[in-house]
Parts: C-alpha cells; structure tokens; sequence
C-alpha cells in the first residue's frame, strides 16, 4: 500500500513451499496469500498436504511462522511444529488471553 502520494505502491504476496526435506526437495504443497507474514497462513499450507500425500511428522521452520493457535492446531494432529518454543509460546499465549 502507498504511504502517500510520493511514495510507490507495492502489491506484496506472500509465498509458501512446503518440501520434502528428506533429501527429494519435491514440492510438496504451495500457497500464495496477500498478508504480509508467513504466521497467518503457514498452518493452512502445512494441513493442506492431508488431502494429497499425507501429514508430515515434524515441520522445520523458525519462530517467524508459529503462533499459539497454529503450533496448537499442529499438535492436535500430532505434528511437531516448527518452533522450538512452542510450549513457551503456549503458555505465553494463555497468560495473555
């Protein structure tokens, strides 16, 4: 979005991959939104591999694309999400809510 007239306008999309990381680096699910985080859609992509090639077990990624809602949704599924805090990131979550 412009910040004003002199500025430019940018439209910006937000890309994901999700890959086999076992070696093949086949595609294995994409997605493309307009927000400008990974966090609000990544959860979505991941899941979006149940109906074709199934679940993954464990999903490597930095803090960037957890959320509490999403690494609980993950965990429900029993995928180990993408953050090494997660519990931390929960129990941050709870106490502010």
């Amino acid at each position: 979005m412009r910040k004003s007239a002199r500025h430019e306008y940018r439209q910006a999309y937000n890309a994901q991959a999700v890959v086999d990381a076992d070696g093949s680096q086949l595609i294995l699910s994409t997605n493309v939104a307009t927000t400008p985080t990974d966090q609000p859609t990544s959860c979505a992509t991941i899941l979006s591999m149940e109906r074709t090639v199934g679940l993954a077990q464990t999903v490597p990624g930095d803090a960037g694309y957890a959320s509490a809602g999403a690494v609980e949704t993950l965990q429900a599924k029993n995928i180990e999400p993408p953050d090494r805090c997660s519990n931390k990131l929960l129990q941050f979550a709870r106490e502010t809510l």
